[in-house]
């Protein structure tokens, strides 16, 4: 916020993500509407319209959080509880069902006749 008062008076200013093309923050001074712009290209849209960019390295708030690469980056840089919590579940969801075994369902008793005798001496005299 310190860098945002520290700008010119009147003038809504913005961070673009890590690849410069984003928008992770745009911000105005009271007064002033916001006007934001969306989508790819954002960045650059938002400097068309007058807002300045704010220099400065802030590599948690240059995350714009669209794709899942997007989240694993964020991620690697340390992710809020919620957010974290978020993702968690998500990746719980998105993981594949297990298979019943390696090669298929997995083999049961074996049962050969009415009387589960097996074998060529059923029925034999002693």
């Amino acid at each position: 916020l310190r860098a945002i008062a520290a700008g010119p008076a009147g003038v809504r200013r913005f961070v673009a993500d890590a690849p410069g093309t984003g928008t992770v923050l745009l911000a105005a001074p009271p007064g002033v509407p916001l006007d934001p712009r969306f989508g790819v290209g954002s960045a650059e849209a938002h400097e068309a319209s007058g807002a300045l960019p704010l220099a400065g390295d802030w590599p948690t708030l240059r995350r714009d959080v669209d794709t899942a690469t997007d989240l694993a980056a964020a991620a690697r840089l340390g992710l809020g509880p919620r957010t974290a919590g978020l993702a968690a579940r998500a990746s719980r969801r998105a993981a594949p069902a297990q298979p019943p075994g390696p090669t298929g369902p997995r083999p049961g008793p074996r049962v050969t006749g009415s009387t589960g005798v097996t074998g060529s001496t059923a029925g034999r005299a002693g």
